[in-house]
């Protein structure tokens, strides 16, 4: 799996609200809704303090137990 973004820091007093969301295996058939049962999402927002300097926060469900369907 590949997950990434782009490496641009936001521009100097603008604040990004990112939402990334990564679905599971599509062969896990209709039982699992074809990966979106098992899916991982993050939710982060970046401030950019001045050209070359950012701040951010994030928070991802990368990692933490599901309960069985």
């Amino acid at each position: 799996m590949v997950c990434g973004q782009s490496i641009e820091s936001p521009a100097t007093g603008n604040l990004i609200f990112i939402i990334q969301h990564n679905f599971g295996a599509l062969n896990s058939g209709a039982y699992e809704l074809f990966g979106l049962d098992r899916a991982t999402i993050r939710l982060g927002l970046e401030y950019g303090i001045n050209d070359f300097i950012m701040v951010g926060v994030g928070r991802s469900s990368w990692g933490k137990p599901m309960t069985d369907l």
